[in-house]
């Protein structure tokens, strides 16, 4: 027997009730909510707090596929970096920042050392401003003061 809903309440089967244990509410979770019925086992919740709790649990799946992803990616990045093939590693650092990525330092951090060692100011700056919004982290801001200046000190020489 599957989950079912029936006068406000949705039952679910205790594998589907396991795997939402990372998002359960401590109300839910503490509540005596374990029915037998037919000699099958549910727990009950009522149906608006199940709702919620699907899209937690939606939301932190997303999370954890992010992550892995995000991982994924930075061990890529590491092996072409250790291969010497720094634009490939470059390249899958950029994919691993682009778009509405993990909140994670590597990537930003080995981007923002590589494209100062190439003295390509501008793109350190680019990767530095997004560190900034997406990691909300202080250590970003003196290191973009830094870029600017030597972005300033390189356009004076040419």
């Amino acid at each position: 027997m599957t989950t079912f809903e029936h006068n406000g309440f949705t039952y679910v089967t205790p594998e589907e009730y396991k795997s939402m244990f990372a998002v359960l509410p401590q109300d839910v979770f503490y509540s005596n909510n374990e029915v037998s019925l037919n000699g099958n086992t549910f727990f009950k919740i009522k149906t608006p707090v199940y709702e919620k709790i699907k899209k937690k649990q939606n939301e932190y799946q997303e999370k954890v596929r992010m992550l892995n992803q995000c991982a994924e990616l930075n061990d890529k990045g590491i092996a072409l970096e250790k291969s010497g093939d720094i634009s490939s590693a470059i390249a899958i650092y950029e994919e691993n920042i682009s778009g509405n990525c993990y909140p994670a330092t590597h990537s930003f951090d080995r981007l923002i050392v590589l494209y100062r060692k190439s003295k390509d100011y501008e793109n350190e700056i680019r990767v530095i401003k997004k560190a900034i919004k997406v990691l909300k982290m202080e250590k970003y801001k003196e290191r973009l003061i830094k870029a600017n200046e030597l972005l300033t000190k390189s356009k004076k020489k040419k």
